[in-house]
């Protein structure tokens, strides 16, 4: 899958220190959007690596994504938070 390519190929390392939930969000970033680049994304990338998930949560929320896709977002930054997926 593409999505899971261009994951691994711009997250490296980082996805080691993310959980499967965490992960999942970036995965679904990436399909929605074709990309969650560093250069695109330096503060959440800066986040992850340093395990700040409130920060990284916040920098989801932040962005142009979350004005598009608005419920997706706040789901997505909800799980990067604290790792986990939220029951409706």
């Amino acid at each position: 899958d593409a999505a899971i390519i261009e994951t691994k190929k711009f997250w490296g390392n980082s996805l080691n220190s993310m959980n499967a939930q965490r992960t999942a969000v970036i995965l679904d970033m990436t399909y929605n959007m074709g990309s969650v680049r560093p250069e695109k994304w330096p503060k959440l990338h800066q986040a992850v690596r340093n395990c700040n998930w409130v920060e990284a949560g916040k920098e989801i929320m932040n962005s142009l994504y979350a004005s598009q896709v608005k419920t997706r977002a706040v789901g997505n930054a909800a799980i990067m938070t604290d790792g986990q997926i939220h029951k409706k």
